[in-house]
């Protein structure tokens, strides 16, 4: 219940019939990971970082990769590309979660493209400035990016 227009609420608003919601994409533009410094698992990343996702639902149920580990090649989304490969990297801590309701049939797989990117501790001394750019796929799926 957290999104301002869910399927959840038994109320209309904005126009919208009850129960109805508005199948949008989450972005999570930065989650800053502080900390004490050091390497994650897995990964060249180190403490501090911070985190850049898109979640999206419903996710692909199939060849999903195991937390802590890189998907194999093939499976998943491939031909992902995260970022400047010195100081990011894809996020092998979180690749989504399945949400489980009842009616089972209610249940579903969320999928989450993550990135992590490496920040020093200046990141927490002053202000930065950041930019975000989306441009959706194509309708054959091709292209589109998050950056």
């Amino acid at each position: 219940n957290s999104q301002e227009i869910n399927g959840c609420t038994n109320v209309q608003h904005y126009g919208m019939k009850a129960k109805t919601g508005r199948g949008a994409p989450e972005i999570d533009v930065l989650e800053a990971m502080p900390g004490e410094a050091g390497p994650l698992p897995n990964t060249h990343i180190e403490r501090p970082y911070f985190s850049t996702s898109l979640q999206v639902a419903p996710g692909l149920r199939k060849n999903r990769p195991n937390v802590g580990s890189l998907p194999k090649h093939g499976h998943w989304y491939s031909d992902l590309e995260y970022g400047n490969v010195t100081n990011s990297s894809i996020n092998n801590f979180f690749y989504g979660v399945t949400l489980v309701h009842e009616p089972k049939s209610y249940t579903y797989q969320s999928d989450a493209i993550s990135a992590n990117t490496h920040i020093g501790k200046t990141f927490f001394q002053k202000q930065h400035k950041y930019k975000v750019e989306w441009e959706p796929p194509e309708e054959d799926s091709k292209g589109g990016y998050l950056r």
